[in-house]
């Protein structure tokens, strides 16, 4: 096993995998090395539960990984996303299935991430960190290995909705949308590495709004860029 080292795996949408570039960047700028399972010190699971199907499945996965990593005091799991916060009292049902889980993070503490992984290496289990407000997660410029085409850009993030058949609200909060200046920044600089195609993401991208410029102000500002790129627009909901 590698000390100060990683292995994430991610379930769910497009915002998820944004999630999980932003922590391995974070990681690996902090002198983190990323690594296969069997090697990481820190095994990271940034998981969904807006399906029943992918719950499920992360369920049987997070059983199985107790199984064979659960009594390895120097292994340490980690699960993030959305799962844990679907439902109030989730959380208890996340400590059943992984008793000795390390912690759990919101991932509005990304920014914390390394002090975090700190104070689990002291041995202690079960930790909680949840944030007590929303980051504007365009603000880290995400880093992509040679070859890459897709570049995902998160934009906002939550809904202004209170559907009671969906557990959005519950697990991504109200609605946050980020700083243009930071959106046009972020597609810069991963143009600028070869990226081919901007995927703008969110849980809902028709309802972007920041100090008035809404999402089709954003698109004119992007589509106005010298570089030469597709722009592919994510998940947008009806109202």
């Amino acid at each position: 096993m590698l000390r100060n080292s990683f292995y994430i795996e991610t379930y769910g949408c497009t915002s998820n995998k944004a999630d999980s570039y932003i922590i391995s960047n974070i990681l690996t700028n902090s002198n983190y090395i990323q690594t296969t399972a069997e090697n990481a010190e820190f095994l990271i699971f940034n998981t969904c539960g807006v399906k029943e199907q992918t719950e499920n499945k992360i369920k049987a996965r997070l059983r199985k990984v107790y199984e064979i990593y659960g009594k390895n005091a120097s292994k340490y799991i980690v699960i993030a996303g959305c799962l844990p916060h679907i439902a109030p009292g989730y959380i208890d049902v996340i400590r059943k299935i992984v008793p000795t889980f390390s912690a759990i993070i919101d991932l509005d503490k990304i920014n914390d991430i390394v002090e975090i992984f700190e104070y689990i290496k002291q041995g202690k289990h079960n930790l909680i960190f949840l944030a007590e407000k929303s980051i504007d997660k365009s603000e880290f410029l995400i880093d992509h290995p040679p070859g890459k085409i897709t570049g995902i850009i998160p934009i906002s993030e939550g809904c202004q909705g209170s559907c009671t058949y969906c557990c959005v609200k519950n697990a991504r909060g109200k609605l946050n949308c980020y700083n243009p200046k930071n959106i046009l920044k972020n597609i810069k600089y991963q143009l600028n590495q070869g990226i081919k195609q901007i995927y703008l993401t969110s849980q809902d991208c028709s309802i972007y709004k920041y100090n008035g410029i809404e999402l089709v102000d954003l698109i004119n500002k992007i589509v106005n860029l010298k570089n030469k790129f597709f722009l592919r627009i994510g998940m947008i909901n009806p109202s």
